[in-house]
């Protein structure tokens, strides 16, 4: 019987995996070894490899639980699933952890006992019995496993939590987001409901198989299909035997699913030429890759049949591209800033006319995927059905326009808005502008001369008030802006834009924040990093930290409206408050200057409030001329009047 000599070591970063912190928190760990006023140093490394030092897993459990750093209380169970042996690959793991699954405890048993087992357990060898017997000395991956499984909740739990660990980080160049399994599992679902039968499965060779999984999971009605015999299919029936998901191979309407998400762009031309060769007339495929590859245009260097975009406007050249989709940004968690891009074909089908949409710039959680979804199934129709479509996202283009070198989809592309001519919201914002743009208003001016006698003025800074009790410093308070209410009566106020953050619900801003300090009328909100600052003239508002509140006292010697004016005309690097200066002004002049500041201000706020309504004017004119809603061709005697 094959014993296992040593546990595995562990990395920094699988110390802050098990303790659920960020990387950077350990290295603080290791140079802080005092804890509640205790030393306790943080273990030594046993060895390193490749200039990565590794830590006894027993001796970190023990500091974890000595010190109670950390946000798992469940450390030493889940020691267990980090650290995976070195010198393993992931798929090697997964093969240990797909017997595992089937026979039990494997610790017990020697290589030549696992070979045996995998050949009665895998008898036509379509997943594992090949991979098991190339496995050689495999007594501490088996231990590793079996802890795995001890420490998880069944067998898919043990394999979310093996691709997730160190050895399943690689899998991190093709992951996905979950914006984007939904935003994938739409389209896939579309492409199924063409298909019109019941029973259609997803297919996949096992490319990205957390994707096509994750897809399963999210649809319990899509039975997923992995065929060939390469090592990704070997790979996913592994993966689907750990899951306890059945595998049938069924013959019929089917949708096949390709990821070439970080393969490098020729490679995954190639790879989409092979997929489309097999593809049969009752079978779609839906592809997802960069949108570098699939759908932005391709700078021609050199001769047209030996670049990339002559090579893609061959692959176009079937005639068999439906849909193409220009995904939002961040749904490819390797690499979030670049964008992903979808092609579904129609095995047999032709159409000169593909439906195209730039998503790029919407947010995935503005998408309405019901009318994606309704796009795709009309970008299969025939001439008559496009034609009575109307279009949410999808934009029909000429496939001969993007083999000539045109991009598959161009930026911005997306369907036409139509609106109906009785609607009137560009209208309403027109008439409500004007009524701001067209009330007159009265002009600010200041009575001001020569003063009658000159005298010295102190300047203090405000430090010196401060200490004084001039003035009184109090905190701002973090406030989460998940508990915003836009009916709320309770200001909550930021010098950073100086205006109004949000508001709060009163009986929300006291369940939540009872403490939190109150603003009085008069006090000045303000942040230092950089200046700036603002005055609540109302009060009974929170304050949102880093802001806070300056409170002036009598004989103070200026006014919060011109301290305020003083805080916004500091330099930026004057960050520290306390050596702001301020004058020390006669009372009956620092009355009347507070007056008319605090009439500039309002005059500041109706200026604003103009600029903004002009602005509104504006974009409600071009949207509302654009979309025929809107019209300047009329009579002065219909001016203002109700559409």
């Amino acid at each position: 019987m094959d014993q296992p000599t040593t546990e595995p070591a562990l990395t920094l970063q699988d110390i802050a995996d098990l303790a659920k912190v960020e990387r950077a928190v350990v290295s603080m760990w290791r140079i802080r070894e005092s804890v509640r006023g205790q030393l306790i140093p943080f273990p030594r490394p046993v060895a390193e490899t490749k200039g990565i030092a590794r830590f006894d897993r027993s001796e970190v459990v023990e500091y974890l639980e000595r010190t109670g750093r950390g946000n798992n209380a469940e450390a030493r169970l889940d020691a267990a699933t980090v650290g995976a042996p070195d010198g393993w690959s992931l798929e090697e793991l997964v093969t240990l952890l797909c017997l595992r699954h089937l026979v039990g405890d494997l610790t017990h048993l020697t290589d030549d006992e696992c070979v045996d087992l995998a050949r009665e357990l895998d008898p036509t060898d379509e997943s594992f019995a090949t991979e098991i017997a190339a496995l050689t000395d495999t007594g501490a991956a088996r231990a590793f496993i079996d802890g795995l499984m001890a420490a998880s909740f069944g067998g898919a739990d043990a394999l979310a939590k093996l691709e997730s660990s160190r050895a399943g980080r690689e899998l991190a160049l093709r992951d996905l987001t979950s914006d984007a399994i939904e935003l994938l599992g739409t389209i896939v679902g579309a492409c199924r409901a063409e298909l019109g039968a019941d029973d259609v499965h997803l297919v996949s060779a096992g490319d990205a198989p957390s994707v096509v999984l994750a897809l399963s999971d999210a649809d319990s009605d899509l039975e997923v299909d992995a065929l060939g015999e390469g090592p990704a299919a070997r790979a996913l029936r592994r993966r689907m035997v750990i899951r306890e998901q059945e595998h049938t191979i069924e013959v019929g309407p089917r949708v096949r699913l390709l990821s070439v998400v970080g393969t490098d762009p020729a490679r995954a031309l190639d790879d989409v030429d092979y997929a489309l060769l097999g593809l049969e007339y009752d079978e779609i495929a839906v592809v997802i890759g960069s949108a570098a590859a699939l759908c932005d245009a391709i700078p021609r260097a050199g001769k047209r049949q030996d670049t990339l975009e002559g090579k893609r406007a061959e692959t176009l050249g079937s005639g068999g591209l439906m849909a193409a989709f220009k995904l939002p940004r961040g749904l490819w968690k390797e690499a979030h800033r670049h964008a992903l891009g979808v092609w579904v074909f129609h095995g047999g089908a032709k159409t000169s006319l593909p439906t195209v949409a730039d998503l790029s710039t919407i947010r995935p959680t503005d998408l309405d995927h019901d009318a994606l979804a309704a796009d795709v199934a009309a970008a299969f129709g025939d001439r008559t059905d496009r034609d009575a479509r109307a279009y949410r996202y999808g934009k029909e283009v000429p496939l001969s326009d993007i083999r000539a070198g045109h991009a598959v989809v161009a930026p911005g592309a997306l369907a036409a808005r139509l609106r109906a001519p009785e609607a009137v919201d560009d209208l309403d914002r027109v008439y409500a502008a004007t009524l701001v743009t067209a009330e007159p208003d009265p002009g600010f001016d200041v009575q001001a001369g020569a003063s009658a006698s000159s005298h010295q003025i102190a300047h203090r800074p405000l430090s010196e008030l401060s200490r004084l009790g001039l003035l009184h410093l109090r905190t701002g308070n973090r406030i989460n802006p998940a508990h915003s209410d836009p009916n709320g009566t309770v200001a909550v106020l930021s010098a950073h834009n100086g205006v109004e953050a949000f508001r709060l619900d009163p009986l929300d801003a006291q369940r939540h924040y009872p403490r939190a300090n109150r603003t009085e009328p008069g006090d000045v909100v303000f942040s230092d990093h950089p200046p700036r600052a603002i005055v609540d003239s109302v009060g009974g508002s929170r304050v949102l930290s880093p802001s806070r509140i300056l409170r002036l006292a009598n004989g103070a010697g200026i006014g919060p409206y011109a301290l305020a004016a003083l805080i916004n005309d500091q330099p930026a690097h004057h960050t520290d408050w306390r050596t702001w200066t301020v004058p020390r002004l006669p009372a009956e002049e620092s009355e009347r200057l507070e007056w008319v500041l605090a009439e500039a201000a309002d005059y500041t706020r109706r200026l604003r409030a103009r600029e903004d309504a002009m602005d509104d004017l504006c974009r409600a004119l071009i949207s509302g001329i654009g979309a025929s809603t809107v019209s300047l061709n009329v009579s002065a005697a219909t001016v203002g009047a109700p559409a």
